[in-house]
């Protein structure tokens, strides 16, 4: 059986306890003589367990309560497979270097610690390197009879340190060396009455998970588990200590081990040794899940074994046979919901169904009851979620924990949960969102992360844009893609940008910069295709940048330029080549059409000559010699009341320069007028 010793308080003890029968785990509890607190605590734990130092039996009732001194000593120390190290204070009191325990402290010495300013006055001086101070005060303060001199001999001898990074990096250190596996776990930061933190234990607690995590071992902190759950139904005594965990709180807690820690080192275990000792804890655990129906964990572990074992193979099948039996009662129990099902039944339903490996039902079930659904604590939609990561279903993952975020958009775990599942592979049900729902999440999430999310997920970057978006989150978002190479992206979300603002330019400084940069690497490409191709990707992003309208602007005058050497050359096949480059310009460039349709007429293609230039009059609505080309191509075509209405046209913009032209179009009128 997978052993486990705790080294901490009720918080970490209790969990284990109700989690032997439950996960087929043992507590191993071999020289275990109470609850301790602090660092230094633990480490003096450890090395009593080990039989490494001995306590003097005077201060063992500072030390320990509930186990005797000879019945300790006289134990003999057993190894455990697991050791779960709970970090709770930063106080660490010593007599004589012996680290004493400050509940037992306050119990032995209740009348003197039940003066608040007595007390107080007594730790300012305990915590002092001078020991004379506290001599004198206890001299005047706790000396008038025999009972007082004598634990005044004891209170004495008592030191305060407080932790510091040092002192708890060296103690992390000692625990991992003596321990063969460890596991951290911190103080919870309950909220008091006011909603604020205990200042010290949380910064305690931000101080355990920092240096374990430089250590790099796991480090288990139930806050984020507790709001979950709602603090009042986690913490009993929640108006006063904040400290202790209800049951049902203790029991979640132990989930979260089974699945964090205490599984995956069972099956590193069976992998590594293939030692029927192994195998034996790993029967226990996956027995102890089929008689709990909570066959999620057993599959995703069995399925990560090497069933050609015999004894992995009979297990998987069974497990597999039992989830079976399980869907046809599900599907029964689902089948028999309405819309008027009590919302704790559903509840319940989600979790089971979660829990014994079908967490598409789960899912099924909020979307068929979404009433019921808004009701479902928060806990249980995220027990299941977690349930459906073991069983790889990520949509029904998502659309637990998404669930739960909906239910209660201040609930942190939620967004954390859903951040870690889409930055890993896409999520359809993500992707399915409706545009609601989408923007709340992206609201939720700081502006790179969004971009990273819609990365993986395959989405639009547009839809990292909220209402509350402005230029510099933007400036920022655009910065990031622009370092990651993703320029088009870039382009994207500032002209999305610009149409959710309505507003034609963007004057962020960085954003200026940015677009100074791209015009200049679009000018510096060697193809023409590919500069126009690029300065009218930069101009999506704001088209009334000067730097952008200037660059267009010569590259139109390029483009021209090149079209007129090519029709004055007669070159027709010239100018049709440069048809794809044309195309590239955000508007249509007024000569090139001209010339293609000039061209064509002097091939004799007038019906095409027609097509082109009629068009290209909207660009060039003065431009006598198009409305001349195409009052040619008219007649040549005999269409008559076109080749009237060219002609009129013609006359309209003659000039004294143009009066020979203007000559010709009385004359197609004078010929018309003739027939007529």
């Amino acid at each position: 059986m997978f052993t486990i010793t705790p080294i901490g308080s009720c918080r970490i003890t209790g969990p284990l306890r109700h989690g032997q029968e439950a996960y087929g785990i043992g507590l191993n509890l071999s020289r275990c003589y109470g609850y301790c607190h602090s660092p230094a605590e633990a480490v003096q734990m450890a090395r009593f367990m080990q039989s490494d130092i001995e306590i003097p039996e005077d201060v063992w009732p500072l030390v320990s309560r509930s186990n005797t001194y000879r019945e300790m000593v006289n134990q003999s120390a057993e190894a455990s497979d697991l050791y779960v190290i709970e970090l709770a204070s930063a106080k660490e009191l010593t007599i004589d270097g012996v680290s004493i325990q400050l509940n037992y402290l306050n119990a032995s010495y209740r009348d003197f610690f039940a003066d608040v300013a007595r007390a107080q006055e007594f730790w300012a001086l305990a915590a002092m390197e001078d020991r004379a101070p506290v001599a004198r005060f206890l001299e005047t303060a706790w000396s008038g009879s025999a009972d007082q001199a004598e634990d005044a001999a004891v209170l004495g001898r008592i030191r305060l340190n407080y932790v510091t990074r040092e002192s708890l990096w060296q103690d992390i250190q000692t625990l991992v060396e003596r321990l063969p596996n460890v596991m951290f776990v911190t103080h919870v930061d309950a909220r008091k009455a006011d909603g604020q933190v205990i200042g010290s234990r949380s910064g305690f607690i931000k101080m355990v998970r920092e240096e374990v995590a430089r250590a790099s071992f796991y480090c288990f902190d139930p806050t984020d588990l507790m709001a979950e759950f709602g603090q009042t139904a986690a913490i009993e005594d929640h108006s006063t200590s904040l400290a202790h965990f209800t049951k049902p709180f203790s029991d979640a807690v132990m989930d979260r081990w089974m699945d964090d820690v205490i599984a995956p080192l069972t099956d590193a275990a069976l992998r590594d040794t293939e030692s029927e000792p192994a195998l034996r804890a790993f029967e226990h655990q996956i027995a102890a899940a089929q008689r709990n129906g909570r066959l999620a964990l057993p599959l995703s572990r069995l399925a990560g074994l090497d069933e050609t074992s015999a004894a992995i193979g009979d297990m998987a099948q069974a497990t597999q046979s039992m989830q079976a039996e399980q869907l046809a009662e599900m599907t029964r129990r689902i089948a028999s919901l309405t819309a008027k099902t009590d919302p704790n039944e559903v509840s319940e339903l989600v979790a089971t169904a979660a829990a014994s490996g079908h967490a598409d039902l789960a899912q099924e079930i909020l979307a068929k009851y979404p009433v019921q659904a808004a009701k479902i604590p928060g806990y249980v939609l995220m027990s299941s979620a977690r349930q459906a990561v073991l069983t790889r279903d990520l949509d029904a993952a998502f659309s637990l924990a998404h669930r739960a975020f909906l239910n209660d958009t201040t609930l942190i775990p939620a967004l954390k949960f859903i951040e870690t599942l889409l930055i890993s592979r896409p999520v359809a049900a993500f992707a399915a969102c409706n545009d609601a729902d989408m923007l709340q999440l992206m609201t939720s999430l700081s502006p790179l992360y969004r971009l990273e999310v819609l990365r993986i997920q395959k989405l639009p970057v547009q839809h990292a844009l909220t209402p509350a978006t402005d230029q510099k989150a933007l400036a920022e978002m655009v910065s990031h893609l622009a370092d990651m190479d993703q320029i088009e992206g870039a382009i994207d979300l500032m002209a999305a940008w610009r149409k959710w603002h309505d507003v034609d330019r963007l004057r962020d400084k960085t954003i200026t910069a940015l677009l100074c940069d791209w015009v200049d690497a679009a000018l510096s490409l060697p193809d023409p295709r590919d500069r126009i191709e690029a300065i009218a990707a930069v101009m999506e992003a704001d088209p009334k940048h000067a730097d952008v309208r200037k660059a267009l602007q010569s590259l139109k005058k390029d483009f021209t330029q090149r079209v007129r050497a090519a029709g004055k050359s007669n070159d027709l096949k010239g100018v049709e080549a440069l048809m794809d480059e044309a195309a590239l310009f955000p508007t249509p460039i007024a000569e090139f059409d001209f010339w293609r349709a000039r061209l064509r007429f002097n091939t004799g293609a007038f019906e095409q000559a027609l097509e082109i230039g009629e068009p290209a009059t909207a660009l060039l609505p003065e431009n006598i010699n198009l409305w001349v080309l195409l009052m040619r191509s008219a007649v040549k075509l005999k269409r008559t009341s076109d080749a009237k209405t060219f002609a009129h046209k013609v006359i309209d913009l003659a000039s004294e320069k143009t009066q020979k032209l203007r000559h010709e179009a009385e004359a197609v009128l004078d010929q018309e007028l003739m027939r007529a």
